[in-house]
């Protein structure tokens, strides 16, 4: 993954120095801002991608839990019921166990 990493970061800060030189270019131009900007962020955004890989990677291994068995089979049981009060909905609504009343 550090490959990848690299990568993004290479080519953020390549996309950023072409966005530097397009508005260099174009100062005098107002149309071809709004691309200089979408080309600015996107250039940020990956080379600023291996800092924040990192991070999420920090959050995960401090938020992993070892839940239970009971846990998860509380969480599905309550997933169910929900599940189930949607069709029971879905059924009150339609007024009829299967299909519409077309009359």
């Amino acid at each position: 993954m550090n490959a990848v990493t690299s990568v993004l970061s290479k080519v953020g800060s390549s996309v950023l120095s072409a966005s530097a030189t397009l508005n260099a270019a174009g100062k005098g131009m107002t149309s071809s801002q709004p691309s200089v900007n979408a080309l600015e962020f996107a250039g940020n955004q990956l080379k600023n991608m291996p800092q924040r890989w990192q991070a999420c990677q920090a959050e995960m291994a401090a938020n992993s839990s070892s839940g239970t068995v009971g846990e998860a089979a509380t969480k599905v049981a309550y997933g169910i019921q929900v599940v189930g009060a949607f069709f029971l909905g879905e059924i009150v609504g339609r007024g009829s166990l299967i299909g519409y009343n077309v009359e």
